[in-house]
């Protein structure tokens, strides 16, 4: 995760959102990431 990070930083990505299916996606991969 550290590394997927500091990619983030250093292209300045900014992610925006495409849809409401990859919102909800999202919503569930930082469900099990984060929520333990």
């Amino acid at each position: 995760m550290a590394d997927l990070a500091k990619y983030a930083q250093e292209h300045n990505l900014s992610p925006v959102h495409q849809s409401g299916r990859q919102e909800q996606l999202e919503n569930l991969v930082n469900h099990y990431l984060f929520d333990k």
